[in-house]
């Protein structure tokens, strides 16, 4: 096909679109609010998940936990971990029992306390 007339014929259309003003200004508004919707909109974004740890004895799974997006905070004492989860350093905090190696063992339910932030939806 001819590119001249291909020029044309889309000269044709954009003269018969903007005919109607309706069609014309939401054109133009529609184009300015995705441009600014672009230049607002950040350029990165960081998905890490911080996670606060918790535990008196030391657990191997954890050690050897590295996985991409998600990152595991050791605390010295269970207060630190929940004032940085208090803090909204951290998406959740979990604590550990000293225990939980033996109740585990001996088929029981291990005390396990997870601290979210207050703004959490439940």
């Amino acid at each position: 096909m001819n590119p001249c007339l291909i020029g044309r014929l889309a000269q044709k259309d954009l003269s018969l679109f903007f005919r109607n003003r309706f069609f014309a200004i939401i054109t133009v508004l529609g184009m300015i609010s995705y441009l600014v919707i672009y230049f607002i909109m950040p350029g990165s974004f960081d998905d890490t998940l911080k996670i606060g740890l918790f535990s008196p004895v030391s657990i191997p799974g954890f050690e050897k936990l590295d996985e991409e997006g998600l990152e595991i905070i050791n605390f010295s004492s269970e207060e630190e971990l929940r004032e940085a989860v208090k803090g909204g350093d951290f998406v959740a905090g979990i604590s550990l029992s000293a225990e939980i190696f033996p109740s585990l063992l001996a088929g029981e339910k291990p005390v396990i306390n997870v601290y979210f932030p207050a703004d959490v939806p439940p």
